[in-house]
């Protein structure tokens, strides 16, 4: 798991970069035997990850 990450509630919040109210991008990626659900917001202006944060963490479904 990413070390320092906080849990977050995906909402919309503004960019410290453009104030432009900013939806987040919700990415899954696998880390070990855990799917963690991230969530990352980027400005549209410039395009930078101005925040970002741990969705869910759930385990791996072993297929039978």
């Amino acid at each position: 798991m990413i070390k320092n990450v906080p849990f977050v509630t995906p909402k919309n919040i503004p960019s410290p970069y453009s104030g432009q109210l900013t939806k987040p991008k919700i990415v899954e990626r696998q880390v070990g035997n855990n799917i963690m659900k991230e969530a990352q917001w980027i400005c549209p202006a410039s395009g930078n990850i101005f925040h970002r944060g741990i969705v869910s963490v759930e385990e791996v479904k072993k297929s039978k």
